[in-house]
């Protein structure tokens, strides 16, 4: 995904693409290990990430590491977007579907505004379109470590259903003003065209999300005519860029079409890809995707000194203030917004009102505080053009407001859950065992067919059916023991952790058999690969 033309070292000790290559390995190597850190540490990865790569960037010596612009959003962006939609519940999407686009345009329209004014009276010079620009770029909460946090703390369920359809949204109404202000401040676009386009935002969004579920459709296809698993899993790579890349050229929303094509993808892959094909996309896509967010968060923090030498006109102390007040201001604003948003419908629809509750004012404490800035904040800022006018300004302001954001919130904001005693409302857990329930009975009601018409021989019927069996009666005993607490172990996870004990005994004996050359690897790697099969299968 990256190669020598995404990035350039400019090293004093001569350079190269052999040094280029070490940067990369060397990079991907701390990502990794900052995770684990984290991991130990129970912490959201990318608050550890953005501080190790600005503390890393200040280490003298090191080469300085140059993002080409161009190719920011195009590398970045799709898989991301893509991944995301893929992971969206489409029921309770559409659910919360007021609450979300109030925060993903309703909001990143106020924050952007606010955020405008405020750095014309902080930096009277800087023109509008730059201000604009730069409201833009840190209008959007990037939900992921956001929506980490709830789900490790047990937070209620509505509350991560939020946040995270914000997410998918709202980069798309980010980017089009960011997109508009790019444009006016580079090719001098009048107000009145600004406006003009502006009116022109619902068919961009709606184009590209035509687009998005097209390509899905498209690649979805092919792949299910593709027997070559390393064929297969290249176009199931693509397909964020077969969303984005047409939507972009075609002048529609190329993020509203990578996500449109993950959340297509995400509804259509149980009927048509194998069980095999969907094991290894969601290997691959995690691994890809962890990669990526690391990767960025790291090198924009070894970009940061080059910004700050920029800026060398400019006093520490007005950095430091120009820095809190721009965060403070974003906090703020999305607070201000949060309650009266969740409140007036309620006072204005009565239908509003009688069929949903007014949310506890400790949700919406939780979802305003929860607006750290990540990902996308940082693309777009280092996606701006060389010579955008206040680049290295809109640049280390953005850094700035991610580090507040992000490391502040992200660090405040499970004390905040804690304290309101938020907690899970299990309906997850439910869902998960009436769907068990469905299945098992379905099986056997298949398994039955098929025996009664002599499609299978007894024998094979009986040993399939004792283990549906074993299933059907453990959800038998969680029914019976209403089980929604953890008073009582659940018979599944006793089921599934016993059966994960005698998989590994499995396992050892066969890696024993081949290390006593009894057996070959091929015939190792077979069997393992069955008993990996059914280790997946277990209940976590």
């Amino acid at each position: 995904m990256i190669d020598s033309s995404t990035f350039a070292v400019l090293a004093s000790a001569g350079g190269g693409s052999g040094q280029l290559i070490e940067v990369v390995l060397g990079l991907l190597l701390l990502v990794a290990g900052i995770a684990m850190v984290a991991e130990k540490l129970r912490l959201p990865y990318p608050i550890l990430l953005v501080v190790s790569g600005m503390v890393i960037g200040l280490v003298p010596g090191l080469p300085p590491v140059q993002l080409a612009p161009e190719y920011v959003f195009l590398l970045f962006l799709p898989p991301l977007l893509y991944y995301s939609g893929s992971h969206t519940t489409w029921r309770d999407f559409r659910q919360n579907l007021r609450p979300i686009l109030m925060l993903a345009f309703g909001l990143v329209l106020f924050t952007t505004a606010v955020v405008a004014i405020l750095m014309r009276a902080l930096i009277p010079e800087m023109p509008w379109p730059a201000a604009i620009a730069l409201g833009a770029i840190v209008s959007p909460p990037d939900a992921i470590a956001a929506a980490a946090i709830a789900q490790r703390l047990a937070a209620p369920k509505r509350i991560v259903i939020i946040l995270e359809g914000e997410s998918l949204i709202n980069d798309a109404s980010a980017l089009v003003l960011y997109k508009l202000a790019i444009a006016a401040a580079m090719s001098g676009m009048l107000q009145g065209e600004i406006i003009h386009a502006t009116w022109k935002l619902p068919l961009v969004g709606i184009g590209g999300v035509l687009i998005g579920l097209l390509a899905a459709w498209a690649t979805l296809h092919v792949r299910r005519r593709v027997h070559l698993v390393s064929v297969e899993g290249t176009i199931a790579l693509l397909t964020p860029f077969v969303a984005y890349l047409p939507a972009e050229w075609l002048g529609c929303s190329g993020v509203l079409a990578a996500v449109s094509a993950g959340v297509y993808m995400s509804r259509q892959t149980p009927r048509y890809l194998t069980g095999r094909s969907r094991l290894r996309d969601a290997a691959v896509w995690e691994t890809l995707v962890f990669l990526m967010n690391g990767l960025i968060f790291v090198l924009i923090g070894l970009q940061l000194p080059d910004v700050v030498s920029a800026l060398s006109e400019v006093s520490v102390a007005t950095l430091i203030w120009w820095s809190v007040a721009l965060s403070g201001v974003v906090i703020i604003v999305r607070l201000l917004w949060v309650f009266p948003m969740a409140w007036i419908p309620r006072i204005v629809s009565a239908k509003v009102r009688n069929s949903e509750p007014p949310p506890p004012a400790s949700w919406l404490t939780v979802i305003g505080w929860a607006g750290m800035r990540g990902i996308v904040t940082l693309a777009a800022a280092m996606a701006l053009p060389n010579d955008f006018p206040y680049r290295n300004h809109i640049i280390f302001l953005s850094f700035a407001v991610i580090l507040a954001t992000l490391v502040f919130q992200g660090l405040t904001l499970p004390p905040m859950i804690r304290f309101f005693r938020l907690g899970d409302d299990g309906s997850t857990i439910r869902e998960e065992r009436e769907a068990r329930w469905e299945a098992t009975h379905a099986a056997l009601a298949r398994l039955e067919a098929m025996s009664f018409t002599n499609e299978v021989p007894p024998e094979v019927s009986r040993r399939i059916r004792e283990s549906y069996d074993e299933r059907l009666n453990a959800l038998t005993r969680v029914r019976e023991l209403n089980n929604e607490s953890n008073e009582h172990q659940c018979p599944l996870e006793t089921l599934a952790r016993v059966h994960h004990e005698v998989l590994v005994a499995e396992r050892q004996m066969v890696t024993f058999l081949r290390d006593h050359n009894i057996i070959g690897d091929e015939v190792l790697r077979r069997l393992q690969e069955e008993i990996d099969l059914e280790e997946a299968k277990l209940v976590d």
